[in-house]
């Protein structure tokens, strides 16, 4: 018997050696990276995704990487729209919360509160969801690029077991390409106090505490100004400054002010074919205590890029007013900036706007009518190797192929009717040393724009000027200089307006001017 210890001790020897083989052959380390997921040695995964397509989503699981769109995923992906799985977008748990401050190196645990749901369609222009990642990019509009915010987005998972801090940290490919979206993650602890996954039981109520009488707090005070209902996506809500200068209901043949959800038209430019157009009241001044307006710098409705993601297109609306509102994008609400504007009706009257209040299309709108007051504006041109165009009631030079009422070039002045345009273009003058010298133009003395002799020697060849202007300077050929004349010019501008103009001074080839514009619609001062 005692012959079979050292074989039976062999054996056993054996058995041993195979068992810890297969213990040893479990034990396989960490757990594989996910496909398309970078591990970066530093705690924290990167991510590229390919989400070219406009119509098709890229799903993203962080502990699987990219899934089928049945699986539970943590965030979906098109173009620059980012998607987490709950709320409107998923049937999922999925939660965010933004720290704009916060950084993947210093992530830890995830917050205990700040945490939302992707939800519905907000006050902001388009039909899309507000969703908790549409603060990720700053858009440029001038050059089209996405650029990634500073800070990060907590994340809950779609399963609601799982917790990631997520930096958005690039939208394009080496090539430039858009659609790229380049994501940075790292797994977080859970919150200290985790918030609820709805699992569709309600809440049972709790007997309120009964609390003792008090005073009732006073009514806050309304908001002041007209309501006016612009709730339609479809429809516009049009509105009439009616002859005592109240706002009422317009319709679409006679109107001021057009209003669709937070779209504001004025009835001139390319939105109508009235006067109506807007300019910043003064800086800092009250709204009651604006009380007249000047005549010009106001801006008529134009091409304007459409409130809204990067590629929403244009829309005709008023430029300046497009900017009456406050965009909270932790809320996704509106709210009227603290801004008095200025508005020239269709027919050429004057006012002060206010926007006091808004929900959901809801405005509240003050206005009031106030007396136009021309203002002196001085323009100084150097126009020595071609035309400078002004456009008079904008106060500004012209924009290329617009429209303009006054062209400079050297001594030579022009308007825009006759042989230098197709407007009303025409001048004339009166003897004066001030603008008030001239209140009200003779009607039948306007002279339109002709061939006139060039400034020079006889047979220096032609110009197309006006006759009027044309007569503006005394020249010295003894010191080779040229003086203004004390005169007053009345200019009609392209649409037929009205300016009176002086000239001031002309050396080095510099010309100073000073006007005043009467105010859309007005034959006199």
């Amino acid at each position: 018997m005692t012959r079979l210890w050292p074989l039976l001790a062999a054996l056993l020897a054996l058995f041993a050696a195979g068992c810890a083989e297969d213990l040893e052959a479990e034990d396989d380390g960490p757990p594989p990276t996910p496909t398309g997921i970078e591990t970066r040695g530093d705690g924290t995964f990167g991510v590229v995704i390919d989400a070219t397509d406009e119509a098709e989503w890229v799903y993203l699981r962080f502990d699987e990487g990219l899934v089928d769109d049945d699986a539970t995923w943590d965030l979906a992906i098109r173009r620059f729209t980012i998607a987490i799985n709950g709320g409107v977008s998923g049937a999922g748990a999925g939660l965010a919360a933004r720290d704009t401050a916060g950084s993947l190196a210093d992530a830890a645990r995830a917050p205990d509160d700040g945490w939302m749901a992707d939800g519905p369609d907000g006050d902001d222009m388009g039909e899309e969801p507000d969703r908790v990642f549409d603060t990720w990019y700053a858009y440029d509009e001038t050059t089209h690029v996405l650029t990634p915010e500073p800070g990060i987005y907590y994340v809950r998972s779609g399963d609601g077991e799982r917790y990631y801090a997520v930096a958005v940290e690039g939208y394009y490919d080496a090539a430039g390409s858009s659609g790229h979206v380049a994501l940075g993650f790292a797994p977080v602890d859970a919150p200290e106090d985790p918030p609820p996954i709805d699992d569709g039981t309600p809440e049972p109520e709790a007997m309120p505490d009964p609390e003792p009488e008090a005073m009732p707090d006073p009514e806050p005070e309304a908001p002041l100004g007209v309501e006016i209902d612009a709730t339609d996506r479809e429809a516009w809500a049009y509105v009439q400054v009616d002859a005592d200068g109240a706002l009422v209901t317009g319709t679409e043949g006679a109107w001021d002010i057009a209003i669709q959800r937070s779209v504001i038209r004025l009835n001139g430019g390319e939105s109508g074919d009235g006067y109506a157009a807007a300019r910043l009241g003064p800086d800092g001044a009250d709204y009651d205590a604006i009380e007249s307006a000047p005549t010009t710098g106001y801006v008529a409705d134009a091409e304007t890029p459409a409130p809204g993601p990067p590629g929403a297109g244009t829309l005709v609306a008023n430029p300046l007013l497009s900017a009456w509102y406050d965009y909270d994008p932790s809320t996704h609400q509106l709210s009227p900036a603290d801004r008095n504007y200025l508005l020239r009706t269709a027919d050429g009257r004057y006012g002060r706007l206010r926007i006091t209040a808004y929900a959901d299309g809801l405005y509240r709108v003050r206005f009031d009518l106030v007396p136009a007051a021309p203002e002196t504006v001085r323009l100084t041109a150097e126009s020595v190797d071609d035309w400078t165009a002004f456009d008079l009631a904008a106060g500004a030079a012209a924009a290329p192929d617009a429209a303009w009422d006054l062209g400079l070039y050297g001594v030579r002045l022009r308007t825009d009717g006759g042989t230098s345009g197709d407007g009303m273009g025409a001048a004339q003058g009166v003897d004066g040393e001030s603008l008030d010298a001239l209140t009200a133009p003779d009607p039948d003395a306007w002279q339109v724009d002709a061939m006139l002799p060039e400034p020079g020697p006889p047979g220096s060849g032609e110009y197309s000027g006006n006759p009027a202007l044309g007569e503006w300077y005394d020249y010295d050929p003894m010191r080779h200089t040229v003086s203004p004349r004390a005169r007053v010019y009345a200019i009609r501008l392209h649409d037929g307006g009205l300016a009176r103009m002086r000239i001031l001074e002309f050396a080095d080839d510099r010309i100073t001017l000073e006007y005043q514009y009467a105010g859309a619609g007005r034959e006199a001062f």
